[in-house]
């Protein structure tokens, strides 16, 4: 889901529509508390698809889906006959009975949106500033720059469940390196006049950066429009809105130590299963005293191409084959306690889901650390009404036009 505070830059100029960050005087009537999606907190999801012969509903468990997306097994095939590629279509919304069917509900629940920024949404002149600099930056053509930071000053933002948002942040956490940052999940209060909200639930608006301009809503007469989440949550509804529409927003840091989960008695045992695992395959590494570092190399293929340029000396080779082999079983040792914690952690989690969150933690630290850090991370899914409870602490605030 992304939106203000995340500028994409594309390797060519695109042609839109120029605009600007100002936005029109809105008149709001009063806020209120929006209650909870009723089915916002779901990681446990599988995959809908529809059959482009006779538009039957056809579900595919999330176990098998990676399986069949990569031709490991059988694609489904539908009660009329017709096999549905996977690899080729794009999942439908998952829930028929979803309030955000209802034109009516769309408005009378929260939203929920992360980002790398605590005031989020950013305000005109601080986006403004965000896109230049980033803009400036990039191996855009100067010539385009002025153009671009219009374009990302002119741009709808996206709004979804609780289980998007946090999705959306693990995903850009691994895809877009900002494992370093703070992350903040902000919980969204809009309010729609009529005529605002689009009709019926489409596909998603977003071209390859998601950037959704603001035209693009009002080409469809609209504030606010509903679309079948691809990306994060999948199946699941989310929205694209003018930021005129926001009316309140509260905002926590993410992860919180409230939603921590308890250690469990299988997931101590893999730890100490772990650390004696990593002290014995101490005898793998190779001993390096005296060799210069520009002679250690940590592969086997490297270092015999290295040699046979006379680059290297023979024992870089040996000792090359050695790394490899003492960051290998490094390597297994990790892979296999996140199996276990995640066996112990996720059991409500699907498969996806647990893979883009156990690409977020770095392995490489110590056993103990990485179950710390582990049980912190996975209350987001293992605990989401824990999490959500600590906005009631947050003050609310309106956003800054």
């Amino acid at each position: 889901m992304p939106g203000n505070g995340t500028v994409a830059v594309p390797p060519t100029r695109r042609k839109r529509k120029r605009g600007g960050c100002s936005y029109t005087a809105q008149v709001i009537s009063p806020p209120f508390a929006g209650t909870e999606h009723p089915h916002g907190f779901n990681f446990n999801y599988n995959f809908w698809f529809e059959c482009g012969d006779c538009g039957r509903r056809i579900q595919v468990p999330a176990s098998a889906y990676d399986r069949q997306a990569q031709r490991a097994e059988p694609y489904p095939v539908c009660g009329c006959g017709a096999t549905i590629d996977i690899a080729r279509v794009v999942p439908i919304v998952r829930d028929l009975s979803d309030v955000d069917h209802h034109d009516a509900d769309v408005d009378r629940h929260v939203w929920y949106h992360s980002s790398t920024h605590k005031d989020w949404p950013l305000s005109p002149a601080a986006y403004r500033r965000l896109a230049a600099a980033r803009i400036t930056s990039s191996a855009l053509p100067p010539d385009q720059h002025a153009e671009m930071i219009d374009e990302q000053c002119a741009l709808a933002l996206h709004l979804g469940t609780y289980a998007a948002a946090v999705e959306n942040m693990l995903r850009r956490m691994v895809d877009e390196d900002f494992s370093g940052e703070k992350y903040w999940l902000h919980q969204v209060e809009i309010r729609l006049q009529p005529g605002e909200l689009s009709p019926g639930v489409g596909g998603e608006l977003s071209g390859w950066f998601g950037d959704v301009p603001l035209t693009k809503l009002t080409e469809l007469g609209a504030r606010a429009v509903r679309y079948v989440n691809t990306h994060e949550s999948v199946g699941s509804i989310s929205l694209v809105i003018d930021p005129q529409v926001i009316t309140r927003i509260r905002t926590i840091p993410l992860p919180t130590e409230a939603a921590i989960l308890p250690t469990t008695a299988a997931a101590t045992q893999a730890v100490i299963r772990a650390t004696s695992d990593l002290e014995a395959a101490e005898h793998l590494r190779p001993d390096t005293t005296g060799v210069p570092e520009d002679q250690i190399l940590h592969s086997s293929l490297k270092a015999t191409l290295a040699a046979r340029r006379g680059l290297v000396e023979g024992r870089a080779v040996e000792i090359a084959q050695q790394m490899q082999r003492y960051r290998g079983r490094q390597a297994a040792i990790s892979a296999s306690l996140t199996d276990a914690l995640a066996n112990a952690y996720l059991i409500d989690v699907n498969t996806q889901v647990r893979e883009k969150f156990t690409s977020v933690l770095p392995t490489e630290t110590d056993p103990i650390e990485y179950h710390d850090q582990f049980r912190l991370m996975a209350g987001l899914l293992a605990r989401p009404d824990t999490v959500v409870q600590q906005f009631e602490v947050a003050s609310r605030r309106a956003p800054i036009r």
